[in-house]
């Protein structure tokens, strides 16, 4: 590999230091660049050409290579060469939160852009979204069934006794989220597509250097999809979900029917159940805070917000 990277990089490697079954450290005759392998794919190329021409510099793009390429391959091995940076080790998850969700907003509102789609688009998007509804409100009864027949009831299953009538009051909102989505789709015949990251984990968010790393994750999809998947990731108490996430829907601001559908998809209880009664109480523990979290970011997302940065109930 020093030889490939010699011929592909004029780089000369001293040694390599193993970061993780990916990752590793280069040091070089021009100080350290990371050295990541990644999976072959053909959109890679193409999706890092266009992010570098946007120029947002909190994201760390690989290097060139001899062939004016980001993505290098030796015997088939698919691999990046980047600019090295030190992790500050920071723990800091809402500073990392605030300002990844500012990166976010940068990314989708200037990548984003218009295609044409069918009503099937939508109306798959619909039933798949029906079906995850039904699929989390059948475990949830199926369990329900189960605990409410018993003389002697753990503690985990007394508190999802308890906290049943929250669960079906999600499912409903989600429901209704989901019909007023199908609605504002009615005759519908584009989406909005963007640059979608992913891949959401404080590792990747370097503080000291105002970098985000990993950029191999990037691709186009609707916007939805890459909010949800980062709220989905946090469950901290202490963090201040509301006002980081008002920044970023003042920065992108989501179209009607793309706040029914994300409203959707957060309102679905986040839950898994289990023999072990510690187990079963920390992840019922955990989706309780998911739906508290899931309330707080459905009402950011139903206000309408102002050119001047101002707020009013839609």
């Amino acid at each position: 590999m020093k030889q490939s990277i010699k011929s592909l990089y004029n780089l000369e490697v001293f040694t390599f230091i193993k970061i993780s079954s990916d990752v590793y450290r280069m040091k070089t005759n021009y100080g350290d660049f990371a050295l990541k392998y990644i999976p072959y794919n053909e959109n890679l190329e193409s999706v890092i050409v266009k992010l570098d021409l946007l120029g947002i510099e909190s994201f760390v793009i690989p290097l060139k290579n001899s062939y004016n390429r980001y993505i290098s391959s030796v015997d088939n091995i698919y691999f990046m060469v980047l600019p090295w940076y030190e992790e500050d080790g920071a723990l800091l998850k809402d500073l990392k939160l605030r300002f990844f969700l500012n990166v976010l907003a940068t990314l989708h509102s200037k990548s984003f852009y218009v295609i044409k789609v069918n009503e099937a688009f939508f109306k798959q998007t619909y039933d798949f979204i029906a079906d995850k509804i039904d699929d989390v409100a059948e475990t949830l009864d199926k369990y329900m069934t189960r605990i409410e027949r018993l003389d002697y009831k753990s503690p985990s299953e007394w508190l999802f006794l308890l906290n049943y009538p929250r669960y079906m009051e999600a499912i409903n909102k989600a429901n209704s989220a989901l019909e007023k989505f199908s609605r504002k789709c009615e005759n519908k015949s584009s989406l909005r597509m963007v640059f979608t990251y992913n891949n959401f984990n404080y590792d990747h968010i370097l503080l000291k250097t105002r970098k985000v790393i990993g950029v191999e994750n990037i691709e186009v999809s609707p916007p939805v999809y890459d909010i949800f998947y980062t709220f989905s990731c946090l469950n901290e108490v202490s963090i201040d979900f509301e006002t980081y996430y008002k920044e970023y829907f003042k920065t992108f601001i989501l179209e009607d029917y793309e706040k029914e559908w994300l409203t959707a998809l957060i309102y679905i209880p986040q839950i898994q159940f289990s023999n072990n009664e510690a187990v079963n109480i920390s992840n019922i523990c955990y989706s309780l805070n998911y739906l508290k979290n899931a309330q707080e970011i459905a009402k950011i997302i139903s206000l309408k917000y102002k050119e001047e940065g101002e707020k009013e109930d839609k």
